[in-house]
């Protein structure tokens, strides 16, 4: 769903050097060095791109095609449609599903971290750019979101069409997918303002993209309102999360991700400052350790609280919680430097740079893969269709995400007011759909 642009970002510098400083790792005195260093170069070079993030929007994609392909398993896709499975599950399914080994299928915990880093991304050169327009932002963002999105809806239609999704013994996730093309199918997807997913489930994220995109001066104006209140805002956000997730609120669930990475960009100096804080004290690694361990665990809430047989209410409320969770997962990959190595790494750029093309593509190509090889050769379906997947995600960002960019950026240029135009070339700052939103 991201391309792999980065982030603007600038570095502060950490506090006098320390005796303790003297005695860590050489890499960790390499970092206090280079955000100290960071702060003698000119004002130009101060906002490097924060790559970490296009890593984890890599990461977050990878495990959303997992989760949908371990849903072709009948076994564990049951606890999605009922929360008593773990009842007369097998052992196997069991530990994949209740224990933090879910993380590594955790879909809906990854769209999460899309939310918060769409909030981050589109608020970060509104607050920064000297060159920011909303006259051009606007229809640059919708050419941007919606020609990828109809191309994908298009790519549904053919697989549904040239697939039958017809057959028994399938997961009860398979049986809930779209077996007809229907024009009101394809309207609703294709407006992303009424609900979507009918015909490609992953479509239904899009949805709150396109309403964030819009009500985006909103959002900008809530996140900078009583900067000496952050406390105060974060507690009541806190509290909107857990009780719109509680009663099953989905619209203030869901719009206050977009708020968190909203006032995440605003109060990101303050966050680089704490992250700095953590790099001298005596112990930086465990704590990171730690912090990253606890976001880790927070957000395999639900299936942890799901196996307690709780109320519907708390239940749902912990899915709060996981967001919780996310959200410091977020703040570690872009503070922790030992984090920032990993998710830089060459591999996981290249998927943050595919992942949005991967996103829109990979469901209609698993469930076609499925009911090509039958639930007795599922375990054949889920490799093939993941490797075809990857094909057609190269080939639809090279045909369609590529242009659609270029598009977008044309858009930008020929509406940007003549007095906000730059001749030099600037890194971009890319929403989660991998959309330019800088200048």
């Amino acid at each position: 769903m991201i391309t792999a642009q980065g982030i603007s970002s600038e570095r502060r510098a950490p506090a006098e050097s320390r005796p303790a400083t003297e005695n860590r790792p050489a890499t960790e005195r390499q970092s206090a060095t280079e955000r100290k260093s960071a702060t003698e170069r000119p004002a130009s070079t101060q906002t490097p791109r924060l790559r970490s993030l296009d890593g984890l929007r890599g990461v977050a994609a990878l495990i959303v095609v997992v989760h949908h392909s371990l849903l072709m398993i009948p076994a564990l896709a049951a606890p999605y449609f009922n929360t008593r499975a773990h009842q007369d599950t097998g052992p196997l399914a069991w530990l994949m599903t209740y224990t933090p080994l879910h993380l590594l299928w955790e879909g809906e915990a990854s769209v999460y971290v899309f939310f918060v880093l769409s909030g981050i991304v589109l608020t970060l050169p509104v607050l920064r750019s000297t060159r920011f327009s909303w006259r051009a932002y606007y229809p640059q963002r919708l050419v941007r979101l919606y020609l990828p999105v109809w191309a994908a809806i298009v790519f549904a239609v053919i697989t549904i069409t040239a697939v039958p999704r017809v057959g028994t013994g399938i997961s009860e996730w398979l049986a809930h997918r779209p077996t007809l093309v229907t024009p009101a199918r394809i309207l609703r997807d294709s407006t992303l303002v009424n609900g979507a997913g009918s015909l490609a489930s992953p479509l239904w994220s899009l949805q709150w993209e396109v309403i964030f995109s819009l009500a985006l001066p909103v959002f900008v104006v809530l996140a900078v309102m009583f900067r000496r209140l952050l406390a105060v805002k974060v507690v009541l956000i806190i509290g909107v999360v857990l009780v719109s997730a509680a009663y099953g609120n989905l619209a203030a669930f869901y719009l206050s991700m977009f708020l968190i990475g909203t006032l995440i960009a605003t109060e990101i100096d303050r966050l680089r400052t704490l992250g700095n804080r953590i790099d001298d004290a005596r112990h930086p690694r465990l704590v990171w350790t730690v912090t990253f361990m606890t976001g880790l665990l927070l957000m395999n809430a639900y299936w942890l609280v799901m196996i307690t047989d709780p109320p519907g209410w708390m239940l749902n409320g912990s899915r709060g919680f996981v967001l919780l969770g996310a959200v410091l997962v977020v703040f570690v990959a872009m503070a922790w430097s030992g984090a920032r190595r990993v998710l830089e790494h060459r591999l996981l750029q290249w998927l943050g740079a595919v992942s949005f093309s991967l996103y829109l593509v990979h469901e209609p190509i698993l469930i076609a893969s499925a009911f090509v090889f039958g639930p007795s050769l599922v375990w054949a379906a889920i490799p093939v269709g993941i490797v075809v997947a990857f094909g057609v995600t190269i080939v639809f960002r090279r045909f369609v995400e590529s242009p659609s960019h270029r598009l977008a950026q044309a858009v930008k240029r020929l509406l940007t007011p003549n007095g906000l135009k730059n001749p030099s070339r600037q890194p971009p700052v890319v929403s989660m759909t991998g959309s330019t939103v800088s200048g």
